[in-house]
């Protein structure tokens, strides 16, 4: 059934109407799951999801339409393209559905369970702005009720904890026709999350990814938000999953091309403490200035590139904030200490870079989230500092894991992930860069990351430009 002209977006007014008679309120729709797709951002999905052209009558499913603004998207995107259209939504609210078929009276609209709906064959595009908020996020008994019914329809196929947002783009590659496509926006920390990864292999195995962008938390989710476009071959092959670096890329992440052959992981061990470990110190906190016997603790918040800023800045450690924070020593925690207190690197997390200190004397104790890199040789201990360093390692680190953070270009490195990372060679130019952390101050950061991308290899244009825009301002006197 061809859409006869460009269909309109529903009032705001009526919609808000229709979503307090289905849930109450706009801050109960949230909790439940009920975002309204921004029209700009509809458009902008429908227009990269839609096909250029199409000879027959295209077929656009929104298993999750609310009030239809996606579907009206693609109703209008298909109008400028000459593109007839036949659109089929589905909607468990019924005062929702109501107001779909309102904004679209020419659309095959269904108030149901989309989980227990069967759907009409040949879909061509399915269009999603699926339920958000993961299960350890809310006491929501709607996303309680939603996640159950989605691992009971998925199985293994859907981690435990996964968003729900993953469970439907598991539904819409069920629905996909050979050669289909599925445009999604789901929270961007699907890109990286354990129990979507299923989800992702899934949609690797079975699909191309045509292109996706990220967006800031910019309307009601609150929610940072990654927009994908995928597209169903014809048959399946195993491939590694795209999107972190096609979402770096698309943030403006340089990409690396020129990447050492060893990893820090060959000489070194990535170690991350558990929150038994940060509580065993409650009792032994101190301001180091004024205990003779106390080790000074760093925080992420006071590590920087190349740098602490302990006594230089307050910290907040188990909810007391300090200038100095130390542990006095004790027999109770003596062994924690021992393990703790040698040569290391320490790596901070949700980072905009990757912000790493060198203790090449053992004398910090780091806490969690805190990351410590423990070389086989103490020797190697500089070598790690400028591979962690160099700005290559920081753009790498994002091609990989973008979407792992609170937001979606912030570092959320694991231990595991740090001895991934590259290992620069043994070379003159590491001699200089290992030269440069050993002095650096804010003064000369930049000349340090210039001296450590040096060491690391050929770099791309802009790679540095980067860097730097992503330094800490507080460091840079701005």
């Amino acid at each position: 059934m061809a859409q006869p002209c460009p269909a309109q977006f529903l009032d705001p007014a009526s919609e808000t109407a229709a979503i307090e008679r289905s849930v109450g309120s706009s801050a109960v729709a949230r909790a439940s799951g009920i975002v309204l797709t921004p029209p700009d951002l509809a458009l902008q999905l429908a227009a990269a999801t839609l096909p250029q052209s199409y000879t027959e009558t295209l077929r656009v499913l929104d298993p999750a339409c609310g009030t239809g603004r996606l579907l009206t998207a693609a109703a209008r995107i298909a109008a400028e393209r000459n593109i007839s259209i036949e659109m089929f939504g589905v909607e468990h609210h019924q005062a929702l559905a109501d107001a779909c078929r309102e904004a679209l009276p020419d659309a095959h609209i269904t108030c149901a369970d989309a989980l227990a709906h069967t759907f009409p064959p040949d879909i061509d595009v399915v269009l999603m702005n699926p339920p958000y908020r993961g299960r350890m996020r809310t006491n929501n008994d709607a996303i309680t009720t939603l996640t159950d019914a989605l691992s009971t329809r998925f199985g293994d196929r859907l981690g435990p904890y996964a968003d729900p947002a993953a469970g439907f783009m598991l539904l819409g590659l069920d629905l996909l026709s050979a050669g289909g496509r599925l445009g999604v926006i789901v929270p961007v920390s699907i890109v990286a999350a354990r129990d979507a990864a299923q989800v992702r292999s899934a949609l690797s195995r079975t699909c191309d990814t045509v292109t996706c962008w990220s967006a800031p938390a910019a309307f009601e989710a609150q929610v940072h938000t990654a927009s994908l476009v995928m597209e169903r071959r014809p048959e399946s092959r195993d491939t590694p999953c795209p999107w972190p670096s096609m979402l770096a890329s698309a943030a403006g992440v340089p990409l690396i091309d020129t990447i050492p052959a060893a990893t820090i992981g060959a000489i070194a061990t990535a170690t991350a403490d558990f929150r038994d470990e940060y509580y065993a110190l409650r009792d032994h906190l101190v301001e180091c200035d004024v205990c003779d016997n106390a080790v000074g603790l760093l925080t992420c918040g006071l590590v920087e590139p190349g740098l602490h800023l302990h006594g230089q800045r307050p910290a907040r450690v188990l909810g007391t904030r300090w200038q100095a924070p130390g542990v006095r020593r004790a027999s109770d925690i003596e062994q924690l200490l021992a393990q703790r207190l040698v040569p290391k690197v320490i790596v901070a997390t949700q980072t905009p870079l990757i912000e790493a200190v060198a203790d090449p004397e053992g004398q910090w104790l780091p806490v969690t989230p805190l990351i410590r890199v423990s070389p086989e040789d103490p020797d190697h201990l500089w070598r790690i500092a400028v591979s962690l360093f160099a700005p290559q390692a920081s753009a790498l680190a994002l091609h990989r894991h973008f979407g792992a953070g609170r937001a979606p270009a912030t570092l959320r490195l694991r231990a595991k992930d740090v001895e991934a990372l590259p290992l620069v060679d043994d070379s003159p130019s590491l001699a200089a860069a290992i030269a440069a952390l050993q002095s650096v101050t804010p003064a000369s950061l930049i000349q340090a990351g210039h001296a450590c991308a040096a060491a690391w290899g050929p770099f791309p244009d802009g790679l540095l430009d980067w860097w730097v825009s992503r330094l800490p301002r507080r460091l840079m006197g701005q």
